[in-house]
């Protein structure tokens, strides 16, 4: 690191010491320094702006996928079915205690985590995504109804206690499979080297936004809305969530980072010098 300040400084005889002192006096450091100070040339030449790149087809569109990808992912409403799986339970009126519930909620998040990280290079990101966003757009409309008819005390409901625990587990699993873990790792895939810390960075902002968001007013908008209406609500944006995956993001497994920045801008012929900060 130090070296390469040296050189980017000017400072070449100091730069050239601290060869002689990493290789030793009988090593042959002239190559090496010559071939550090053209890629410090090089990448000089290459660079642009951080408002150049951003302004970028890819960079935009990634930009989108980032964000939309992370809304979907706290809009589905995941921390509130986790932070309240508890009194979900009690309101549920399961036979089962909700501490044991939420136990088992917490066991299947962890295995599904693991199986995630198994599977993800097999069957690709954007399939996970569409699997993992049709079960929760499924399961919360399950839930929903399950406390429809609760409310409305309708015939049989108490025979069915067990619906939203498995609910939320199949919830749960199939999130932890897919929208828990992808978006975070596509964060390193979609993005160009120039504009990929400010862009990561600014989606995980809104992420934590969202869940914010999302966990303060949960219980608001249960109060005034009903759970029914609270949960419809989580499934009508994760059938948006599919949509949004089936048409806007792209598969990035087994993509070079080039590969990946050609298909988001939009061309498939284009060369590796129409993008951002490449050698024309």
């Amino acid at each position: 690191m130090y070296i390469a300040l040296y050189i980017v400084w000017g400072q070449i005889n100091e730069a050239r010491e601290s060869y002689r002192w990493l290789r030793g006096p009988h090593y042959n450091i002239e190559p090496e320094l010559e071939a550090q100070k053209e890629a410090l040339d090089e990448a000089s030449r290459n660079r642009v702006s951080f408002l150049t790149a951003i302004r970028s087809k890819a960079a935009i569109k990634g930009l989108l996928i980032a964000f939309g990808l992370m809304f979907f992912q706290q809009l589905s409403g995941v921390n509130a079915i986790i932070f309240y799986s508890g009194s979900i339970f009690e309101t549920a009126g399961s036979t089962l205690d909700s501490s044991v519930a939420t136990i088992i909620v917490g066991t299947m998040q962890v295995v599904a985590v693991f199986v995630s990280t198994l599977i993800v290079d097999r069957l690709g990101r954007r399939m996970l995504l569409l699997i993992s966003s049709v079960a929760m757009c499924f399961t919360t409309l399950v839930l929903g109804v399950y406390f429809n008819m609760k409310i409305h005390n309708t015939s049989g409901v108490d025979s069915i206690g067990w619906l939203p625990l498995v609910s939320i587990c199949l919830f749960i699993i199939l999130f932890s499979l897919g929208f828990g873990p992808i978006p975070w790792m596509m964060m390193g895939e979609i993005f160009d080297n120039q504009v990929k810390s400010v862009a990561g960075s600014s989606a995980c902002l809104f992420n934590w936004l969202m869940a914010f968001v999302v966990t303060k007013f949960f219980s608001d908008i249960q109060d005034a809305l009903g759970t029914d209406m609270t949960f419809w609500i989580f499934s009508i944006i994760c059938a948006i969530g599919v949509a949004f995956v089936f048409f806007i993001v792209p598969e990035t497994k087994g993509k070079t980072l080039e590969q990946i920045q050609i298909e988001l801008g939009g061309g498939s012929e284009r060369s590796s010098r129409d993008l951002p900060g490449s050698k024309s």
